[in-house]
């Protein structure tokens, strides 16, 4: 069992999901802010093995579903004229659990993540810190991506619903069929839209032995680890910091250079765009290009198709190491991309189909780590 009691710890774990979160995931410090308030108001944030569980425990898997693009003023006002001014809910994947439970009289032992991310793993330990119950050391994805119809249970047909949704306006409602996978994912990226951002959700209620095949392993653990890592080299200015992460993350170095344009738009509640990047270092005189939407999916070395998804392709600040989300990605930021390959879970044939670059409607050549 792993403690996480301190706010040096909440930090480290946030930023080491967010490295995992291919650009996507949420930013870090709402998921610092969501975890700070379960420590200060006594909870416990707990995370487990799945050997201290039973094949029969109940299990839930909360998450934040929409874009983490910024707001504009344009959209504040349009806000304003539906009332969604005053945030009365401060964890939407909670309320959003307790939903789904009452409505289903389940009894919880432990919740499950849905994909790692600085907010979106930080969501789940809060929700399951506020309804007292532990974390599993795990997630149904290893990484981040848009669409929750490309979680490993849903590639393997494990139904997802019913699915219970909670707004920070206290707007909820319940997905309780849908035709498709298709279909589940866009009514549930309209009801985010319908909120202007992001939303709280939890599916998959189900018993242990229905969903441990489709759980990435150790996940948490090895982002509390790869985050005390970039704190320690950060803090400490090692000589050999890219060795060092690269030995923590087991990750490889794709690009280095400077971002000379970054362009993004939300287009049906995700977020998406591309970023350019001039070499600097040994990669002086080349360019790189990385297509997103909502996270890092697609990646061009000299105007060749590169690594895509569903391999890893994050980026850190060159100057701190932190990681960093595509709504962060500015002109004149001097950039590190790491790369890095994706849990075999991602790999089969079904998940290829709906992670690889043909599913977002790229002819791509794609090389794999």
């Amino acid at each position: 069992m792993i403690n996480i009691n301190t706010k040096q710890q909440i930090e480290d774990f946030t930023n080491g999901c967010c490295f995992y979160a291919t650009g996507g995931g949420g930013p870090p410090l709402f998921g610092q802010k969501m975890l700070n308030e379960a420590l200060d108001a006594g909870k416990q944030i707990r995370i487990i093995e799945a050997n201290e569980l039973t094949e029969t425990s109940w299990s839930v898997c909360p998450y934040l579903m929409g874009s983490s693009g910024p707001e504009t003023e344009d959209t504040k006002k349009v806000m304003r004229s539906f009332g969604l001014t005053d945030k009365t809910v401060t964890n939407m994947p909670s309320e959003a659990t307790k939903l789904l439970v009452e409505q289903y009289k389940a009894n919880l032992d432990v919740i499950i993540p849905l994909e790692l991310g600085g907010a979106a793993t930080a969501s789940a330990l809060a929700t399951a810190a506020w309804l007292d119950l532990p974390t599993l050391n795990g997630d149904y994805l290893g990484r981040a991506l848009p669409e929750i119809s490309q979680i490993v249970p849903a590639v393997n047909k494990v139904n997802l619903l019913p699915i219970a949704s909670c707004d920070a306006y206290g707007n909820k409602t319940i997905i309780k069929d849908a035709i498709n996978l298709q279909m589940m994912e866009r009514i549930g990226k309209y009801l985010s839209s319908a909120s202007f951002g992001l939303i709280g959700q939890a599916c998959l209620l189900k018993e242990l032995k229905e969903v441990k095949p489709h759980i990435i392993m150790n996940t948490l653990s090895q982002a509390l680890a790869v985050g005390e890592t970039l704190r320690q080299v950060r803090d400490k200015e090692y000589e050999n910091a890219i060795d060092i992460i690269l030995k923590a993350t087991k990750s490889k170095i794709l690009f280095r250079g400077q971002i000379v344009k970054s362009t993004a738009q939300e287009i049906e509640g995700y977020y998406i765009g591309e970023t350019y990047i001039n070499g600097t270092d040994d990669f002086k005189k080349n360019h790189f290009k990385v297509w997103f939407k909502n996270e890092f999916i697609l990646s061009w070395l000299n105007d060749k198709s590169y690594v895509a998804c569903p391999d890893l392709i994050t980026m850190v600040d060159a100057n701190t190491y932190l990681p960093i989300i595509n709504s962060q990605l500015v002109d004149g930021m001097n950039v590190i991309v790491f790369g890095l390959p994706a849990p075999l879970l991602l790999r089969s044939d079904v998940a290829l189909k709906a992670l690889g670059p043909n599913h977002f409607g790229f002819d791509f050549q794609q090389q794999f780590l």
